[in-house]
């Protein structure tokens, strides 16, 4: 299981919650299932036979998801 921390800023660590819960609906659409963990985490839970193809693919989705939740805040 490995978290990822989302923020509105690098410096003061601002809590994203709203952020977070957008990446995880985002990635729920596209067929991706991330949770929520804490205030601001995505949890990242794969199964644990999981191949390189699959990994690659719930990276790019969470990669994605990121990128369209930065475009939103501007």
């Amino acid at each position: 299981m490995i978290g990822v921390e989302i923020v509105k800023d690098k410096k003061t660590k601002a809590q994203a919650a709203e952020e977070r819960d957008r990446i995880v609906d985002l990635a729920f659409e596209r067929g991706v299932l991330f949770l929520g963990a804490g205030p601001t985490s995505v949890r990242l839970s794969p199964a644990l036979i999981l191949s390189e193809e699959q990994a690659d693919i719930g990276m790019d989705v969470l990669e994605e998801c990121i990128s369209i939740v930065e475009k939103e805040r501007k």
